[in-house]
């Protein structure tokens, strides 16, 4: 009865896991794309008055990223803390995503301008 248990238990942790890492991914992208996304999906003929709705993503970015950055964290230390069996590769591979795309929404003022002017010169190009 008890290793159901221990088992039911280190089922909730790791999908608790992949969630929390999951969301962070997801946060962290729509906060790096306040201005590019929209400049590139005009690009590809999607663009409209409904990309307005990233606009609160621009005014409150520090504080999701921080914020993404502490879940992201948690996420990792949760998981090396897990002792009882080896991690799972879905796991990690969320682990690495959430991280790489949180390192590119906390640099996204360093390269924003520059991928925004090479999105509207082809858009201009293509028109």
């Amino acid at each position: 009865m008890e290793a159901i248990d221990t088992q039911t238990s280190t089922e909730r942790e790791q999908r608790s896991t992949n969630l929390l890492a999951g969301f962070a991914t997801l946060l962290a992208a729509l906060s790096a794309t306040c201005c590019v996304l929209p400049i590139a999906l005009t690009v590809i003929g999607l663009g409209g008055a409904w990309l307005s709705v990233l606009g609160p993503f621009v005014a409150y970015r520090e504080i999701i990223l921080a914020t993404l950055s502490v879940l992201v964290g948690l996420a990792i230390i949760r998981e090396l803390r897990r002792r009882s069996e080896p991690p799972r590769r879905r796991t990690i591979f969320l682990l690495i995503l959430a991280t790489t795309v949180l390192a590119a929404a906390w640099s996204a003022p360093l390269w924003e301008n520059d991928l925004s002017r090479v999105l509207l010169s082809i858009w201009s190009e293509a028109k």
